[in-house]
């Protein structure tokens, strides 16, 4: 391997790393696993890696203590998986004396609140997914659907009631932290009919990434439809109450992924459109002769000899999108690197946005900072992963401190799952968030 396992910026330390006898991960981006005090690191703890998650594996979850490097043990857990987790998260309104995390019990999924100090357990008859800063309510999804469709698989529950294109029952759902109850506030069916296409029908329907606004009034989630592992994207916000649903525009010419909410009422979108060459290569694809032998001249001669980037952007137009909540499209970010997809987040101000990349030729993912009031583009570090391409695969999935002075992530340079905190030194960089 020519590049080095990982690599910082000058203006970049490290200020913590989990140890090497377990391998150690926390889970998606827009979550923060670091508490209000900053003392106190939570991820999850497994004895395995370089594989997939099978069904009764069983993973801990628990929080370091920065000052000691001590691991405390909270419970363990069979509702997770490399990328989300098991949506491991503190609750607000302090972030720092309650852990919420999901668990299965009797062949469904729940939810257990730990107290940092005591440990005492109390269980939620449902999953969380979202839960508002004040700690009150979560916004969620069906998790036993997950199981059956494009979603991020949940191995430890497998009903087959769920194994049908559409299920009536499905939809996202409103739970009240303090009594457990849980309602519907979206439908499935609701979703599909809002705007609704020739498109949809004979295809399997599902609801995927709800993610919170900072105030926690409002939410984006996907809507995905599709045959196998072919699917198409639209993307919606609605208020807490499920009402003033917004479609976001475009969705028919544009392929998305990530979202990052920049405030209350702005989020990133990362989309793909085909580009002239894009268009051509769909059309000659699906025609014989002349067209067939160009493109095999092309995979066999000249795409070993084009970066991967220059294809791209032969292939697509790719950028981070700018939305204005419940209006549309307002602007977008495509400097440099921020034209490769990754998993956007922004400081309170909402002027830094950070993000990550997938793994270059090289097996290294770039952390990036992007400042989008100078523009200027900063690389924050790179790290080397074997794991790419695989339901076990390692993304950095980069997340602030509540402070902002530190950023954390998954990695897998060390040939492990483990999370690691860099101290950002902002003063080195001439700025800082307000």
């Amino acid at each position: 391997m020519s590049a080095p396992r990982y690599q910082l910026a000058s203006f970049v330390k490290i200020a913590f790393e989990t140890p090497s006898d377990f391998s150690h991960f926390f889970g998606y981006y827009n979550y923060s696993p670091l508490s209000a005090d900053g003392r106190s690191l939570l991820c999850h703890r497994v004895d395995f890696d370089g594989r997939d998650i099978k069904e009764n594996d069983v993973a801990e979850v628990g929080w370091f203590g920065l000052k000691t490097g001590v691991w405390h043990l909270l419970g363990k857990t069979r509702a997770f998986n490399w990328q989300q987790g098991a949506m491991l998260q503190w609750l607000g309104p302090d972030f720092q004396k309650q852990v919420a995390y999901n668990d299965v019990e009797d062949n469904h999924f729940v939810t257990r609140i730990v107290s940092v100090d005591e440990n005492p357990v109390r269980t939620l008859p449902y999953p969380v997914y979202g839960i508002t800063p004040d700690g009150k309510q979560s916004i969620t999804l069906e998790f036993e659907r997950s199981y059956w469709c494009r979603a991020y698989h949940y191995e430890s529950v497998r009903n087959p009631k769920w194994n049908v294109p559409v299920p009536l029952e499905d939809g996202v759902f409103l739970v009240d932290i303090e009594s457990g109850v849980r309602r519907r506030i979206i439908s499935l069916q609701q979703v599909m009919d809002f705007d609704r296409q020739e498109c949809f029908d004979e295809k399997s329907h599902w609801i995927e990434h709800i993610m919170l606004n900072p105030s926690g009034k409002r939410f984006a989630f996907y809507h995905r439809f599709g045959q196998g592992h072919e699917f198409q994207t639209r993307v919606l916000t609605a208020g807490l109450d499920g009402r003033s649903i917004f479609l976001c525009p475009g969705w028919t010419d544009n392929q998305c992924s990530h979202l990052g909410w920049k405030n209350d009422k702005e989020f990133v979108l990362f989309s793909y459109k085909k580009a002239l060459v894009g268009r051509i290569h769909a059309v000659v694809q699906k025609r014989r002769g002349v067209g067939q032998r160009v493109l095999r001249y092309w995979r066999q001669f000249m795409k070993p000899w084009v970066p991967q980037r220059v294809r791209t952007g032969l292939m697509v137009n790719t950028s981070y999108q700018l939305f204005q909540d419940c209006y549309g499209p307002i602007g977008r970010y495509s400097k440099g690197r921020l034209s490769t997809d990754g998993h956007p987040s922004f400081t309170s101000d909402g002027r830094f946005m950070l993000t990550d990349t997938y793994a270059d030729r090289d097996g290294n993912r770039h952390l990036l900072l992007y400042d989008t009031r100078s523009e200027k583009l900063y690389e924050l570090g790179r790290f080397y992963s074997p794991f790419n391409n695989c339901g076990y695969r390692c993304d950095l999935h980069p997340r602030f401190s509540r402070d902002e002075q530190s950023v954390i992530i998954d990695t897998a340079h060390s040939g492990k799952h483990q999370v690691l905190m860099l101290e950002i030194k902002w003063n080195l960089l001439g700025c800082t968030p307000a």
